[in-house]
């Protein structure tokens, strides 16, 4: 992930950042995104926030979802450690 060029939409960085490729932009993040996807011939990928992401789907700006699930084990199961 560290070779592709990276934008940070941010209300409170100012660089520079530690991460190759990366720039930071200020402002709506939907405009932000809406720039990049015309201008763009690749598939843009999002790790932002939920509220984030959530605006660029109210937006239309969302083309594809992809969810990962991270096992999570709290507490004592029985059988697990046999």
């Amino acid at each position: 992930m560290t070779t592709l060029l990276t934008t940070v939409v941010s209300t409170t960085l100012d660089g520079p950042l530690d991460w190759p490729d990366a720039a930071i932009v200020s402002g709506d993040a939907v405009e932000v995104v809406a720039r990049l996807k015309q201008q763009s011939d690749v598939s843009l990928r999002s790790h932002g926030s939920l509220s984030m992401n959530r605006a660029l789907m109210a937006a239309g700006l969302v083309d594809r979802v992809q969810a990962t699930v991270f096992p999570w084990r709290s507490g004592w199961v029985p059988g697990w450690d046999e």
